[in-house]
């Protein structure tokens, strides 16, 4: 019902758009409107894609619809279906010259019969605030709102801070800076969401030949779920359901560099630098529950090389090696409310037969020639060697020197 519903909205708004876009030429509005539904069916797997964006900029209002609907039905013996539906209804009203009020709504909704995990949720939220220019090069739009959260029949809500905040390119010495960050809190009793990005970008050209950009960026993203608990939680703490919280940090450096030697060739290098940290904890604990909090650290490093020939007419070649280098590393925390005689080193040997150590190594080339106006020869090869190690005694699965 919901995709004939879906289906009709876009056929049926697909002749107003194009009003729309006829009409904006005349008025000189600003306005970009699409809608899509695409089906696809590969043996018994049946999947439908829909999206619609409409967008309006009139005087002083500006708003826009963003929806994209995704349903996947697949027929083994019984028909299982999962149906994903996203929202989001921003407008802007300007009532000074750097002044705009601002709200936005957004909704998700999860369904999914196949019975694993999370199989029905929602979560709808709606804000309000506005949003500030200082400066011509800064935006800054702090928001207020709330939220509404369902996670197989918990029914959380609670208020919802927003802030973001832009700055647009300012030159230091000729050095091109951007940035933008993102900061949520979604304070769900007894959850909690944290949805938190910085990016910045530096750039910098060198005469007509070569240039450089170097990126910083930070995401944290924490989510806590929740999951079925053993009979001595339910009757320690007297809940329904247990909660699982799970907090990602990423910090990402990267610095590509392109230095053209003539009009017919070129050098481009590239290296870059992730650390990235998960932690995982229960919130109730009881001696009997084997549910140690975890973290994982990993580190990745990659350097690329990459020559590029051309004669403009009838060559061009490319030829690039690349290397990587990740570790990654398991740890159980120690929790006082463990029961003194369980295992706590078993646990810990069980998280340490985790820990990795790869490194990869790749040569890749393509060449393509023009032999006439209408012949057309490429040709690409690629050879890789990969080195794993796990370090633990208990862990043989090694793979190195692979080709």
């Amino acid at each position: 019902m919901v995709r004939a519903i879906l289906l009709l909205s876009c056929l049926l708004t697909l002749p107003l758009f194009a009003q729309e876009a006829r009409d904006s030429t005349r008025t000189g509005t600003d306005t970009l409107n699409t809608a899509s539904l695409v089906f696809d069916k590969l043996l018994t797997n049946y999947r439908w894609n829909g999206a619609l964006l409409y967008r309006q900029d009139r005087g002083p209002l500006a708003y826009a619809l963003n929806e994209r609907f995704t349903s996947t039905v697949l027929r083994l013996g019984r028909t299982l279906v999962t149906d994903e539906q996203h929202l989001a209804l921003t407008a802007r009203y300007r009532v000074a010259q750097r002044v705009r009020i601002a709200s936005e709504l957004s909704s998700f909704i999860l369904s999914d019969d196949k019975g694993i995990g999370i199989s029905n949720a929602s979560s709808h939220a709606f804000y309000g605030g506005a949003e500030f220019r200082p400066w011509d090069e800064l935006t800054l739009e702090p928001m207020l709102g709330y939220r509404s959260d369902n996670q197989i029949d918990e029914h959380d809500r609670g208020a919802s801070y927003l802030l973001r905040a832009a700055l647009a390119g300012i030159d230091f010495n000729g050095y091109e800076t951007q940035a933008r960050g993102r900061l949520q809190y979604d304070r769900l009793d007894p959850r909690a969401v944290e949805s938190d990005s910085a990016l910045v970008t530096v750039r910098k050209s060198f005469a007509a030949t070569s240039r450089n950009a170097m990126t910083f960026r930070f995401t944290r993203n924490r989510r806590d779920f929740y999951f079925a608990p053993d009979d001595a939680v339910r009757s320690a703490y007297g809940v329904s359901h247990n909660i699982e919280s799970r907090a990602e940090n990423n910090v990402l450096i990267g610095d590509p560099l392109a230095y053209a030697l003539t009009d017919e060739a070129s050098l481009t290098f590239q290296g870059s630098v992730l650390s990235r940290h998960i932690g995982r904890e229960t919130r109730y604990r009881t001696a009997d529950d084997a549910r140690l909090a975890t973290d994982i650290d990993e580190m990745r490093l990659e350097g690329s090389a990459e020559a590029s020939v051309s004669d403009g007419d009838w060559f061009t070649g490319v030829f690039r090696m690349l290397y990587q280098e990740r570790d990654e590393r398991h740890q159980a925390i120690e929790d006082p409310v463990y029961d003194a005689a369980k295992d706590i080193d078993a646990l810990q040997q069980n998280e340490e037969e985790k820990n990795n150590h790869s490194q990869r190594t790749m040569f890749a080339s393509t060449v393509t020639m023009l032999p006439s106006r209408v012949d057309t020869l490429s040709l690409a090869a690629s050879g890789t060697i990969l080195r794993y190690d796990t370090q633990s005694d208990a862990n043989t699965d090694d793979r190195d020197e692979l080709w």
